[in-house]
């Protein structure tokens, strides 16, 4: 298809006045600047593989922000053979790799996100059975984005959600409590993305 530019040529055999009213549409229309195609919109895919090592410090913390409702306040962490508290007034030694943070305090109470990593090898059929495991007070998300092959998510009573997968032979589960009573399934995923792939750097 020939140019805007290429229309005053195809008009000289028309009278002069014509063909100067096209000369001058021409100009014109060649003088503006081509419309440039929209560019496509950046992705980042979830890596296939995590390290199962420590990786707390290569978690953006600018990436964490939409979760805690603000940068980081607070920040802790820790490895296979220490001694964690599991459960409610329950300690025992962890085979995980932790991190946690912690956001400023506000009138719909402090964010918080924490991630843990298995540090022994997990198969697909026991992430296929972790992956269907909620945890009492929660309940299996719906629609929840992939995170992993198997993955799954869950939202509890408390307002947090998590989404947990494999990634190679690393089952990785990112929890986020956001302020206020109720989660949001972009930030979710947001938040947890970055997560991923600090671990598989």
């Amino acid at each position: 298809m020939a140019g805007p530019g290429r229309f005053a040529p195809r008009t000289l055999i028309a009278s002069s006045a014509v063909t100067v009213a096209v000369v001058v549409v021409g100009v014109l229309v060649s003088s503006t600047p081509a419309k440039q195609p929209d560019e496509p919109v950046q992705t980042t895919a979830l890596p296939d593989r995590v390290h199962r090592a420590s990786f707390c410090d290569r978690v953006p913390e600018s990436d964490l922000a939409a979760g805690l409702g603000g940068p980081v306040t607070g920040k802790a962490s820790y490895g296979p053979g220490q001694t964690e508290t599991v459960a409610d007034g329950v300690k025992d030694i962890v085979d995980e790799f932790s991190c946690s943070w912690v956001g400023p305090a506000s009138l719909e109470g402090s964010g918080s996100i924490r991630t843990w990593l298995f540090a022994p090898p997990v198969t697909v059929a026991q992430a296929t059975e972790l992956a269907a495991d909620v945890p009492k007070g929660c309940q299996a998300m719906a629609g929840a984005p992939a995170y992993g092959a198997p993955s799954s998510g869950y939202s509890c009573k408390d307002g947090s959600a998590a989404l947990r997968g494999l990634f190679g032979d690393g089952w990785l589960t990112c929890q986020v409590q956001a302020p206020g009573d109720e989660f949001d399934l972009t930030t979710l995923s947001d938040v947890c993305d970055p997560i991923a792939r600090a671990a598989a750097s």
